[in-house]
């Protein structure tokens, strides 16, 4: 009986978590295809524009730091969907959106960035107890980090150590902060 009530309880859980992703992404405005061309809404804005160019950087490790103590970090690619929303009184956006499975009711990474709050782009080279560390930290008018992007090792192709990022990478990032950055690698968004 006690396994049979937990089976009922893990079905139902299952349905309950099922419903709820279902509900919650038919919010979201759907995922596009990776190939196709940025939206009309977006394409103008300077960041779009730049992420488009950021391909080739491979795996990423974005960064969001909670000023009341969270951290996030997660792993995705800027050769993932860009799907533009819009949140009334609040502004435009962009979702950074990959890879949709058919094991997974929305895709498993999500990354959504306010682009009319964002300011600046700077491309900072900072120094860590493996090497150097490559980012891009998006920041508002006042200077506050919105989200730091940073190239991510490419452990496997280094036998399991840090420290050598992925093959290019560095080169596009170079070449990147060269295009669009001032003296300081800061790119003025608006």
């Amino acid at each position: 009986m006690k396994h049979e009530s937990s089976v009922t309880s893990i079905s139902r859980r299952n349905a309950l978590l099922a419903g709820i992703s279902i509900a919650g992404s038919s919010l979201l405005p759907p995922l596009k295809a990776l190939a196709e061309p940025v939206a009309d809404e977006i394409k103008d804005y300077k960041l779009v524009q730049i992420f488009q160019e950021c391909k080739d950087l491979g795996v990423v490790r974005f960064l969001s730091v909670n000023p009341n103590g969270a951290v996030l970090e997660a792993l995705g690619k800027f050769d993932y969907s860009l799907v533009p929303f819009e949140i009334p009184g609040k502004g435009q956006y962009v979702r950074i959106a990959g890879p949709n499975s058919p094991d997974h009711l929305v895709a498993s990474f999500e990354c959504s960035i306010n682009l009319d709050n964002a300011a600046i782009l700077a491309f900072d080279k900072l120094y860590g107890p493996t090497g150097e560390l490559y980012s891009l930290r998006i920041m508002n008018d006042k200077g506050d980090k919105i989200l730091s992007i940073l190239l991510n090792y490419d452990i496997e192709g280094n036998g399991g150590k840090p420290g050598k990022y992925y093959k290019g990478a560095v080169e596009k990032w170079e070449e990147l902060r060269k295009k669009y950055g001032d003296a300081n690698g800061e790119v003025k968004l608006k």
